[in-house]
């Protein structure tokens, strides 16, 4: 499988491992891990200070009345957008220029962005601008309902994931079909490494289950360190997805075009 000129078109794409994938990212992170680590500070405090204005604004991130449309949450999933096009620019193209704000940064920034609200807007439309009823089974209904529309909106944001990242590269010769049919095979390597990525953090929610500790009232410092686990958690996966465009697309183009 070509990994130079233009995108891998293949009907079936050969099934990509996750704990190599995993792997990849890890090591890409360690070989700019400077620059990684001053993002993931960034990317904590950013993280600290959209958890501390949904807690005075007393909104629940897990509960069914939580709107796409609320400007706390877009402003949040802009920020995260906007950090991880920071970061994958910093493993795609290297040390040289990875802070310039251009337009494709701001592309790729606002596709992210738009793959992170899309779930729970759809969720949003699914639930038809009804309150929480009070019937416990028109409860699970409407749960069941939001699940499914969110999980679907997913689906379609993860098979157009490549699509944003070759813009950010500086390539316009993929599509978002072509990204679509790129992605088989290629979602479920996704979803597992997420998982092996994702380790950590069920260890600790266990622990604190445990232990019986409420993690609306976890120590500061308890609380802070899980805030940076999670940022951490972030950065790693979209490593992972910097890994897989590069064994579907090819990377090798994107340091020399960085300069057109």
């Amino acid at each position: 499988m070509s990994t130079t000129g233009g995108p891998v078109d293949a009907e079936r794409p050969a099934f990509l491992n996750p704990v190599t994938l995993v792997g990849e990212a890890i090591r890409a992170i360690i070989s700019r891990l400077p620059e990684s680590i001053y993002i993931w500070l960034a990317s904590s405090l950013g993280l600290a200070v959209a958890d501390f204005a949904a807690q005075g604004r007393e909104l629940q991130v897990k509960s069914l009345d939580m709107s796409a449309l609320d400007p706390a949450w877009a402003v949040a999933a802009l920020f995260g957008g906007g950090v991880s096009a920071i970061f994958m620019r910093l493993l795609l193209a290297g040390r040289d220029g990875w802070l310039s704000l251009d337009w494709r940064l701001l592309q790729c920034a606002g596709l992210l962005a738009l793959g992170q609200l899309l779930p729970a807007a759809a969720a949003d439309l699914a639930a038809g601008g009804r309150g929480v009823p009070i019937d416990p089974h028109a409860q699970l209904y409407l749960l069941c309902g939001r699940l499914a529309a969110g999980l679907a909106a997913w689906y379609v944001s993860a098979k157009l994931l490549l699509w944003p990242v070759d813009r950010l590269a500086g390539r316009t010769d993929l599509t978002p079909e072509q990204s679509w049919r790129l992605m088989r095979r290629t979602l479920r390597s996704l979803v597992l490494a997420w998982l092996l990525i994702g380790i950590p953090d069920l260890l600790a929610e266990g622990s604190m289950k445990a232990l019986r500790l409420d993690p609306e009232s976890l120590p500061p410092v308890l609380h802070i360190a899980n805030i940076c686990l999670g940022a951490a958690t972030g950065l790693i996966l979209d490593a992972v997805i910097v890994a897989i465009y590069r064994r579907r697309v090819g990377g090798e183009r994107i340091s020399a075009e960085r300069g057109d």
